[in-house]
């Protein structure tokens, strides 16, 4: 046994020796070989070599300057120095497609032999030159297929018996590439491009540093990238994955307004590639600075040929738009008040459907004003705009241009016309607003509801309702572009609305009071707002009831003219002067801007109103004759019966503007009328007997002298006795 048991550990020993001797001699053998590549193997004598194949494959010119430097132990590595690839022919041969100024990489040989790895050291890049151009008639300087193609070999064929590889790591500095595209006429420039890498082994992730600059995007306008992430390939599955990416953007320089803007896009993970050639986001985050403005978008989702779904959440931090606007340097917003567009934030979920997209559990609040809802496009390709917004509280009048005395409408100036194109464009499925309270050219109106659609040229708003000072409004308002000139149709009325608060809103005027009902249904074309005002085509009716007139009592005139008129004591003046109007009612006709009215009615104590007249909405101007017939004998609080006057018609005139017309009655007609009923009354009670006193007969006597003309005369006088 021991005899056997020292064979054993001898025969060990000896196996050991020869494995020593092995490796002893597979190292000399390599460092002989080293040795002898270094003596009578000089890669330079095969530059003209090399040079002569890249012209035959690719048809350029291929320069190396200097020596290729070429070592061998402790590991095998090669140097180059300058090396230029020039443009296909066509492109100009002597101009430069490719170019570095140095590289180096090394490989280590042991792990090759002895365990058939490839073990590349750190390969050093600087100065990579690279021009990119496409001409007007689309060739491309980057087309390297000469002669037939060979045919591709299958990768996963390729990478079968393959040793595996890793790098130590990737050096590139003082990179630049340019891209010129004569089809689009644009240029741009990458340059300053570095790029440095840890590690590169195969199944295992490595660290990614990179930088560049690029010009061209715009005028004066300059965008500094940095880039670190964890990248991992997964080269079964053709993906690549970067964990904890983050990327900064930086645009910079006089083009970009306020000189700077950053933008900060950070992903926990993001896989590119994979059967579905897809990208999976998850924690991804964009931050963007700029002029005061801060917004952030977060989300996740999947992004492929086939599939798109993408969701998150976004913020707008508050600002002031105002200022904004100055800070970019542009003019500053010309507002009624100057106070709004000061304070602007936004919060809410967005998403990207396929085709669709849009703001979910949308907060906006713009100045003093909350909007909460939502908003998207119904399809991105066709631009389906539809939404939902309900608003608390807004005045558009604070936003709407200052109104300054001098402004004044030139009747010569050509009027603007309707953006036809625009409003063709237009593709609104559905945009439905609520609105708790809004002003709008001096009205307030609440609980308005108004749904907007829009689609091939016809764009309408219905329903259209809101609560206006007491009483409601209805409309419907159709526009069709869809011809060369553009129809409009209109449906509105108003139902116990506050005729004094209505009136006040938009004359200020507080001298009418009562419930107004009206409706108004009308047609028109044309390009513009005064034409589409011509060309008004309709019908109108209009209702008060209960009204009152303030500032007036008609009686009061009357009385008053008459006394002055007969010689009379005035009555005094009422303490309140009003007059009732306990019916107001017509109907009209619009035609060439003025819509004409035959109907009129109003009734007042002991009057009864008709007549006709035009309502000239193109010069804000009213043009009524009425004649109002006293009804009964007129008694008033004072004792004074009026009794002449019952059955009388007395005309009034109402002319001037609207806001604020001029009303008068015609008192040397009432006073005609007077005396041509009390000459009436007198020669009936003489052909008739009637009851009037008799005259002396010495009066009877001179009458009865005189001429027929002095007769009337003197009967006119005393009328009024």
């Amino acid at each position: 046994m021991p005899a056997n048991g020292n064979g054993l550990i001898d025969q060990m020993k000896a196996l050991i020796r020869i494995i020593l001797y092995l490796v002893g001699g597979l190292i000399l053998i390599g460092v002989l070989l080293g040795v002898a590549v270094l003596v009578f193997f000089d890669p330079n004598d095969y530059r003209e070599e090399i040079e002569e194949i890249v012209a035959q494959q690719t048809g350029r010119t291929l320069t190396i300057e200097g020596d290729i430097g070429l070592a061998v132990f402790p590991c095998c590595s090669i140097e180059l120095n300058r090396t230029v690839l020039s443009n296909p022919p066509d492109f100009g041969a002597d101009t430069i497609f490719f170019s570095i100024d140095a590289a180096a990489v090394s490989l280590k040989l042991w792990p090759l032999i002895v365990d058939q790895q490839i073990e590349i050291g750190t390969v050093e890049l600087s100065g990579l030159q690279i021009n990119l151009v496409q001409r007007a008639d689309g060739a491309t300087n980057w087309d390297f297929s000469v002669g037939s193609a060979e045919p591709e070999a299958d990768a996963s064929e390729s990478a079968e018996g393959m040793p595996a590889l890793s790098i130590e790591g990737f050096q590139f500095d003082q990179g630049r590439i340019s891209w010129r595209d004569e089809v689009a006429d644009t240029s741009y420039l990458i340059d300053e491009i570095t790029v440095q890498t840890g590690a590169i082994v195969e199944g295992q992730g490595f660290d990614l540093n990179a930088s560049c600059r690029i010009s061209g995007l715009a005028p004066d306008v300059m965008l500094l990238l940095d880039l670190n992430s964890r990248v991992a390939f997964d080269a079964e599955a053709s993906s690549v994955e970067l964990a904890g990416l983050q990327t900064n953007l930086r645009l910079n320089g006089p083009g970009v307004p306020a000189d700077r803007a950053t933008l900060t896009l950070t992903t926990d993970k993001l896989v590119a590639g994979g059967p579905a050639n897809q990208v999976e986001i998850s924690g991804l985050l964009v931050a963007l600075e700029w002029a005061g403005l801060t917004a952030r978008i977060g989300g996740d989702g999947v992004v492929s040929d086939t599939e798109t779904e993408l969701s998150g959440e976004l913020s707008i931090a508050p600002f002031s738009p105002r200022q904004l606007l100055a800070d970019l340097g542009e003019p500053p917003i010309d507002t009624a008040d100057p106070n709004v567009l000061t304070n602007f934030e936004l919060s809410g979920d967005w998403f990207l459907s396929g085709d669709r997209a849009g703001l979910r559990s949308l907060t906006m609040l713009i100045d003093d004003t909350t909007a909460n809802g939502w908003l998207g496009l119904k399809s991105i390709e066709q631009q389906a705009i539809a939404m939902e917004l309900a608003i608390d509280t807004i005045n558009f009048d604070r936003y709407l241009p200052p109104v300054e005395e001098s402004d004044a409408v030139d009747s010569e100036s050509p009027a603007e016309e309707l953006p036809l194109d625009d409003l063709r464009a237009l593709n609104i499925s559905s945009a439905r607003l609520s609105l708790a309270q809004m002003t709008f050219t001096e009205l307030v109106l609440e609980n308005v509801e108004v749904e907007l659609t829009a689609r091939e040229g016809r764009i309408r708003l219905h329903p259209l309702t809101a609560s206006l000072y007491g009483g409601g409004y209805d409309g419907d308002i159709r526009i069709d572009v869809t011809g060369p000139v553009p129809k409009l149709a209109l449906e509105h009325s108003l139902n116990g609305v506050d005729a004094g608060q209505l009136i006040q809103a938009q004359t200020g005027q507080e001298n009418l009071s009562g419930q107004l009902n009206a409706k108004f249904t009308g047609t028109a074309s044309g390009p513009d707002a005064d034409a589409l005002m011509k060309n008004l085509v309709g019908n109108a009716s209009v209702e008060l009831v209960d009204g009152v007139y303030q500032g007036v009592d008609l009686w009061h005139e009357i009385r008053d003219r008459r006394a002055r008129l007969t010689g009379g004591t005035p009555p005094p003046p009422p303490a309140d002067p009003h007059t009732d109007i306990s019916e107001f009612s017509g109907t009209g006709t619009f035609a060439d801007g003025v819509m004409h009215n035959d109907d009129f009615k109003m009734k007042i104590p002991f009057l009864r109103m008709t007549g006709v007249g035009d309502l000239d909405m193109l010069e804000s101007t009213v043009d009524y004759r009425l004649d109002a017939q006293v009804v009964g004998a007129p008694e008033f609080d004072d004792g004074e019966v009026l009794d002449d006057l019952e059955g009388l018609v007395l005309p009034i005139v109402v002319t001037g503007p609207t806001d604020a017309p001029d009303i008068s009655v015609d008192f040397a007609a009432v006073a005609a009328a007077i005396a041509n009923k009390k000459l009436q009354q007198r020669l009936q009670d003489k052909l008739f007997g009637g009851t009037e006193k008799q005259e002396d007969s010495s009066e009877d006597a001179a009458t009865e002298k005189e001429s027929p003309r002095d007769q009337l005369r003197k009967s006119l006088r005393k009328l009024f006795d």
